[in-house]
């Protein structure tokens, strides 16, 4: 499975927008495979933009409320990424936007094709939202504090790699592999649905989530065992995994 997110117009990714990125990086391959491709996603640094997508002008652009086309999710993508502020850092610390989502934005003009980028910036701990104007190539800024928009697959690879490396996860180590008899190491051998809805009553807890980007999960075994997750916060801003009480 690929840890890049698809165009928004595809059914999975609308439901994880919903309800949380639901990971299952085993899906299509063999354990071996999708292990080893979740050690290559969290070694590598990505291209600012996926390999093979397309980002050039598309010739003829959807109406003012109509799903993005592949075109125009790619030339979109080109111009927001152009765009960037020089000092943003994604989650793996590389120079770039973490990008979240695209889709239609929700005021939009009926002479105007425009798309919206959603972003999270790790320098400024910002949600950044960019509003592409597909015909004139022009693209403005907003900036928003304290957001905490569901997460990319890829920041919820690190959360789950940092919180299997934890000392506080040291219970949920040893349920799993009493439970499969093989010692968890790898988020590939998992199926967890990760969220940024950190409750407001357990922040006093980890008050850095009010400005920080955190994530908490939901999570079993390839074989049914759930896990317990659902106390364990994973602060991605500077790295640190705690226990809500």
């Amino acid at each position: 499975m690929s840890i890049l997110s698809a165009p928004p117009s595809d059914t999975r990714a609308k439901a994880a927008d919903r309800e949380g990125t639901l990971l299952l990086v085993h899906e299509g391959s063999s354990p071996e495979q999708a292990a080893a491709s979740v050690v290559s996603a969290l070694s590598t640094t990505p291209p600012a933009l996926p390999e093979g997508m397309p980002t050039a002008q598309p010739s003829t652009l959807g109406k003012a409320l109509d799903a993005p086309s592949v075109e125009e999710f790619g030339y979109a993508r080109a111009l927001a990424q152009a765009a960037e502020n020089d000092s943003a850092l994604r989650v793996d610390g590389s120079r770039g936007y973490e990008f979240l989502s695209l889709d239609v934005p929700q005021t939009t003009s009926p002479d105007r094709r425009l798309l919206e980028v959603q972003s999270y910036d790790y320098a400024s701990s910002e949600l950044v939202s960019q509003i592409v104007d597909l015909g004139s190539g022009e693209v403005s800024e907003n900036r928003i504090g304290k957001a905490h928009p569901s997460p990319s697959e890829r920041e919820a690879l690190f959360a789950m790699d940092l919180v299997i490396a934890s000392e506080t996860a040291a219970n949920v180590r040893d349920t799993f592999a009493k439970a499969t008899g093989t010692p968890l190491t790898n988020p590939a051998q998992l199926q967890f649905v990760a969220t940024s809805n950190i409750p407001a009553l357990t922040r006093q807890n980890v008050p850095d989530c009010e400005t920080d980007r955190c994530i908490t999960f939901q999570g079993r075994s390839l074989d049914g065992i759930w896990l317990n997750l659902s106390q364990i916060v994973v602060n991605l801003t500077d790295r640190t995994v705690s226990t809500l009480t």
